[in-house]
């Protein structure tokens, strides 16, 4: 790829970036000369290879503006900036000796920029956690700069603030507080009251939801000054829109680009992984980045190429819906640089006569701005629609987009609109609340007047409410009303200028709130979309760790890892030291492990294999229970209780209570345990760690699906469980289990491990080798004989045996198919395979975190390397 460089003298460039963008020798606002940049050290790249014309008559169409970006120059990482209207690229901020810029981000009114300026050779990755940079501001008019924060961090990758609006920021400080800054004041006040430990938190724009560079949008309590944590996603590079409605982010290693509508956390995609919207060659996306006006989107992609600080990175521009949060057209290249262009930022203006996006028949008037309202203008709007005058008025009848144009002379003034097609609000969910309530969604805000909520052939249901900004209606069962009832929704309407009614639409409430009972409840988690606070607001946050994700319906799936619960732990041991009562109720998955004699923990509250309140674990196929109590003698090993044989890779709803001297276990809605050897009650508890899915050490890993946990002060009765134990919350979380083959395969071509700079910022990856299958000795034949298999050799940056794998060897291998495995579509897999280039993908689901098991060079049978 080759590119022609012009070299121009600087004061030739004012105006070719609008004034605004000009750089001369000036002072800062302390007063000190800064340094003049050079024709030789500041050349102008014009890439011609560029298609001018179609940034013209597309993104430049939009408006006025201009972009800017990192790329990698000079052997330094410098901040780039460029017009909308396309042509040259220059650097916008002057070079410091032995520093690097990164982080640029433009305030909503397109005035001010802010940046970072790290040593050479660090960055705001997390690798270099903990190691501030310093935070500069710089007036885009005047050109002056000034220090914000002498040491701040980011928030683990290249985002360092958020405008809160167009003169206060949200940023990191060296300490690791969210603190918000005055541009015109120059006051720092501190967000929260608690350090993050490695990055920080920064806050959106409504200053409702916080975000690290992990994706979560946690609740953002500015009362309070608190995160509340939320689940946590796969990916990486979350943001907010600049109204505080959606946050995005990188859902997985080169797409997709994901968004979720924070009112209701509903999750959708802005652009796909292999986006056919792109160039096959260069559709590798990351670092995305929304303009204020929510009109456009930046972000860069490379010819499949991950390595943020080496792949040949490009930067594209989007046309976006500003309410909907979809692309509009295809994104258009913008940089054509041999080398790296990364976390792009872009500023829009908007036009004159404005940009509309709207849904069904629309009328819509324009008007000539007051300063430009002397005289008459001709107009034209896309479809043969001419008129005379200062204003005009046009129905927009069908769907598509219009360019309306009004001319006087030379000048010429232009506005847009989007005509969305009219389609009437849907329900898009339903869920239960407590023991009465019922939440109903819908795919957009609706009105409510005229309309009305019955019991299909009942009464009419009173009280209720529109809520999450119009995009759910909240309301309680009436008394007597049956469990099975069906609702009516009637009357609901969007919002559009001619609203569109939504169909009378007959909505199904799950049979059974969950949990059945708030009495008591210490922790409760309902997989990611469901219930995961307490009553009185509390999070239960589960967080992943090693070889643990979320399942496609939200569940814990664990495969060698564990889920934490952070702070859980505290809360529940206190409680039941005060009560000395306890009980657990769980949906569970196992996997099938017959022949295991190791103790895997389910569910652990404890802080060593020694210092423990509680486990639940599964040997073999039968489940037991360790319980402290001071009847126990501290010294010896804690007593062992068998529970009950469990089914593997069904759901089962398990249930354990306990109060002084009387255990009481159910498995699917039966009493399997009434007698218990365990005495004492629960007064010698301490605080301990609440754990999924491993020890405390992280040893011993359980393999399998939770899919519902809550756990009590107080031990349920009877009556109680069996009401909790209804056999439609089993039946939600029946999942088919994973076809599943063990074969006996020669590895033939692999694939190179990556080397963990490769794909930072993850700490995990996986590799694809091609292998031929010599014998499958449990599961139906296989399509072929040659077969893809995709290996986990990297996690929590530590090397996994995988690793070990060459060419020639035979190995034993259990094996998914890989499209069943969602887990990896949002993580890093090296392949570089040609002969293997097509051949069927499967996963291996073999336990690697052990050992290797390499098949014997004469009968097959294991041997352990």
């Amino acid at each position: 790829m080759s590119l022609r460089t012009w070299k121009l003298p600087l004061l030739g460039l004012l105006a070719a970036l609008v004034g605004l963008l000009a750089l001369s020798a000036c002072k800062d606002d302390n007063g000190k000369k800064k340094e003049k940049i050079s024709e030789s050290d500041e050349p102008e790249e014009i890439p011609l290879d560029l298609d001018e014309a179609l940034i013209k008559k597309t993104i430049a169409r939009l408006g006025t503006g201009f972009m800017v970006w990192e790329r990698f120059r000079n052997d330094r990482w410098e901040i780039w900036v460029k017009k909308l209207s396309g042509g040259k690229e220059k650097r916008i901020i002057p070079a410091e000796e032995g520093r690097d810029h990164a982080c640029p981000k433009i305030s909503p009114d397109g005035r001010m920029l802010v940046y970072m300026s790290y040593p050479k050779g660090k960055t705001g990755y997390p690798g270099h956690a903990r190691k501030p940079g310093t935070l500069w501001l710089m007036n885009l008019v005047s050109r002056k700069r000034r220090v914000i924060s002498k040491e701040a961090r980011s928030y683990a990758e290249h985002r360092a603030v958020t405008w809160l609006d167009a003169n206060r920021l949200c940023y990191i400080d060296g300490e690791g507080y969210s603190n918000e800054y005055d541009v015109k004041t120059g006051k720092t006040k501190r967000l929260v009251k608690q350090a993050h430990e490695t990055f920080g938190y920064l806050v959106s724009p409504d200053m409702k939801h916080a975000t690290s560079g992990t994706p979560e949008f946690a609740l953002y309590d500015k009362e309070q000054q608190l995160v509340r944590n939320q689940q946590r996603m796969g990916g990486c590079q979350p943001y907010f829109t600049q109204d505080g409605q959606w946050g995005y982010w990188m859902g997985g290693a080169g797409g997709p680009i994901n968004k979720m509508r924070l009112a209701t956390r509903e999750i959708g995609q802005v652009l796909q992984r292999d986006d056919a919207r792109l160039h096959g060659k260069r559709n590798y996306v990351y670092f995305p980045m929304v303009s204020p006006c929510q009109r456009l989107m930046a972000f860069a992609a490379s010819p499949d190429k991950h390595d943020h600080f080496t792949a040949d990175y490009d930067i594209y521009l989007a046309h976006v819906h500003p309410k909907q949060f979809y692309i509009i057209g295809n994104p258009v290249r913008y940089t054509k640089f041999k080398g790296v262009d990364r976390y792009p930022d872009v500023f829009r203006r908007e036009l004159p006569l404005g940009s509309h996006y709207v849904e069904g028949k629309t009328e819509m008037t324009f008007t000539i701005p007051k300063e430009y309202a002397s005289g008459e203008w001709q107009w034209h709007i896309t479809g043969r629609f001419n008129a005379t005058g200062n204003s005009v008025t046009r129905v927009f009848d069908h769907p598509g987009e219009y360019w309306v144009e009004a001319k006087q002379g030379d000048k010429k003034l232009r506005g847009y609109v989007n005509v969305r097609e009219a389609a009437p609000p849907l329900v898009d969910g339903v869920r239960r609340e407590g023991k009465d309530g019922i939440i109903v969604d819908f795919d957009e805000p609706v009105l409510s007047d005229g309309a009305s909520i019955t019991v299909s052939g009942g009464a009419p249901v009173t009280g209720w409410q529109l809520i999450n900004d119009g995009y759910a209606v909240s309301f309680h069962m009436p008394p007597g009303t049956a469990e099975n009832a069906t609702f009516e929704f009637d009357g609901f309407r969007d919002t559009a200028q001619q609203p569109n009614r939504m169909v009378k639409a007959k909505v199904s409430i799950p049979s059974v709130a969950w949990p059945a009972s708030d009495e008591g409840m210490v922790f409760v988690w309902e997989n990611v979309k469901g219930r995961t606070s307490l009553p009185n607001g509390t999070p239960c946050e589960v967080a992943p760790n090693g070889l643990a994700f979320w399942s496609d319906h939200g569940a814990m799936k664990l495969r060698g890892g564990w889920f934490d619960a952070p702070k859980a732990g505290e809360l529940v041991s206190a409680s039941c030291v005060k009560s000395n009562e306890v009980t657990v109720e769980m949906i569970i998955t196992p996997q099938p492990a017959p022949f295991d004699k190791e103790l895997h923990p389910i569910l652990t509250l404890a802080n060593s294999e020694k210092q423990r309140n509680l486990t639940i674990g599964q040997r073999g196929t039968r489940l037991y229970l360790l319980l402290r109590t001071p009847e126990q003698d501290p010294n010896a090993p804690m007593e062992e209780t068998q529970l009950a044989g469990v089914d593997n890779n069904q759901p089962h709803h398990l249930v354990i209570a306990y109060r002084k001297d009387k255990l009481s276990v159910w498995i699917d809605g039966s009493a399997v345990w009434n007698r218990s050897r365990i005495r004492g009650d629960l007064s010698n508890w301490e605080d301990m760690k609440l754990r999924f899915g491993a020890s405390s050490e992280g040893n011993n890993s359980w393999r399998g699906l939770i899919d519902r946990v809550v756990i009590y002060d107080r031990c349920l009765s009877d009556e109680e469980i069996a009401q909790h134990s209804n056999s439609s919350i089993v039946a939600e979380s029946k999942r088919d289990p994973l076809k599943e083959w063990k074969v006996v395969a020669k590895l033939v071509e692999a694939s190179p491990i990556p080397p963990l700079l490769e794909f930072q910022p993850y700490t995990e990856a996986l590799v694809r080798h091609l292998y031929e299958v010599q014998e499958v000795t449990e599961g139906p034949p296989l399509p072929s004989k040659q077969i893809a298999v995709s290996h986990w050799i990297w996690m929590d940056a530590k090397a996994l045996p995988a690793q070990q794998l060459k060419v020639g060897d035979v190995v034993h291998l259990t094996l998914h198919h890989e499209e069943e495995h969602t887990e990896l579509k949002s993580l890093f897999v090296k392949d570089e395979l040609i002969e293997g280039i097509g051949a069927d993908r499967f996963h291996d689901a073999t336990d690697w975190d052990a050992e290797i098991m390499k098949a014997g060079a004469a009968d097959g049978a294991g041997e352990k390397k």
